[in-house]
């Protein structure tokens, strides 16, 4: 097996461990007769324990090791990583609608490499279906940020 498969592999099952240790401990699995806040990390837990563990054995130890990154693939998910940090700073600050277009509309122009005009279209959809879903349907308080001055 390809020793980063193994480092890998071994990280996954002390996550998932520490995961499933978390949810028994920390978090109820019922509450109420129903499943409480750690029933669904714990399946997710034992999930990820049993696919970390056929990854462990199943590689076989003869093939060649590849590189991590071949010929600069690392760029866009690299502009993935930093798009969602700045969304995640940006969303109690700016608020809500104006992060979430911002987000997509620099998604759709970076990552997928679409035109402008079809990016502010999605942008503006998107918006206002988060918009629509969660702070009128579902009633989440969502921050407002410039919208709210």
């Amino acid at each position: 097996m390809l020793p980063k498969m193994k480092v890998l592999a071994c990280s996954f099952i002390a996550l998932s461990v520490v995961i499933v240790f978390h949810s028994l401990r920390v978090l109820s699995l019922y509450a109420s007769n129903a499943p409480g806040p750690g029933f669904f990390p714990f399946l997710l837990g034992i999930a990820l324990l049993c696919l970390s563990t056929v990854l462990l054995f199943s590689a076989s130890s003869n093939l060649d090791e590849a590189p991590l990154w071949p010929h600069k693939s690392w760029v866009r998910p690299l502009q993935a990583v930093i798009l969602f940090i700045l969304f995640a700073l940006a969303f109690e600050h700016i608020g809500c609608i104006a992060t979430i277009f911002a987000f997509s509309f620099i998604w759709q122009y970076l990552i997928e490499h679409r035109k402008v005009l079809y990016n502010i279209i999605v942008s503006f959809a998107t918006s206002i279906f988060v918009y629509v879903l969660f702070v009128v349907l579902l009633k989440v308080p969502f921050p407002m940020g410039i919208f709210s001055r």
